[in-house]
């Protein structure tokens, strides 16, 4: 997926049989990368992965994705981190409509 032109992510999902979860891995070109996962698996459109092990720039951090598909043609990427006080706040999102 590329977000504003300056940049690509690369998402990568999958479901792991054996551990019975979603797994993403995220690749981005600025560089940072991390492994994410889901508990709770799609509640209705939309699935939330949190990541223990996550890097940008040389800094660990703890973020969570969550994709929601609205319709057929529309759907958003919604990437939050972890502040010290272990509450959560609005990083990126994104909004992809197929052509």
């Amino acid at each position: 997926f590329g977000a504003d032109g300056k940049s690509a992510d690369s998402f990568y999902i999958t479901f792991d049989p054996f551990a019975r979860r979603w797994v993403l891995l995220r690749i981005e070109a600025n560089p940072a990368y991390g492994i994410w996962v889901s508990e709770r698996g799609w509640q209705g459109n939309a699935i939330a992965f949190t990541s223990n092990f996550s890097y940008a720039n040389g800094r660990q951090y703890r973020r969570r994705i969550t994709l929601i598909r609205k319709d057929a043609r529309t759907a958003g990427i919604y990437d939050e981190e972890e502040l010290s006080d272990g509450s959560w706040t609005a990083d990126d999102a994104v909004e992809l409509k197929r052509q």
